[in-house]
């Protein structure tokens, strides 16, 4: 997604446990008075990394071949790591990082997850 140059960033912090980064669209409400008003058009939710998914993070670049990478993709119990977004990973998923393994990429996205 693109963002405007007339689009706000709006950073939910106030409770720790839903921090998200929010990319707002300003607009005025003609019914209130020309009352200004902001839409969300895109939200990213920033997750706390544990251990174990900093660890499984630091094991995935330590791999030495493709192949390492996918199975240790397989071996996680629920590809939710790799769909979180971590400041760590300059808020980015994890799936964007491993785009260049075609079958970690389609374990990821069968239909059972």
């Amino acid at each position: 997604m693109r963002i405007e140059p007339t689009n706000h960033i709006y950073f939910r912090c106030q409770f720790y446990d839903n921090r998200q980064i929010c990319i707002q669209d300003q607009y005025e409400d003609e019914e209130n008075d020309y009352e200004t008003n902001f839409d969300d058009i895109y939200k990213i939710k920033i997750h706390e990394p544990t251990l174990r998914e900093l660890m499984t993070l630091q094991s995935i670049y330590s791999c030495k071949t493709i192949s390492d990478v996918t199975e240790l993709v397989k071996l996680q119990p629920t590809p939710m790591i790799f769909f979180k977004v971590f400041l760590e990973l300059g808020m980015k998923p994890m799936l964007s990082y491993l785009a260049f393994d075609r079958n970690s990429i389609g374990h990821l996205l069968q239909k059972e997850f």
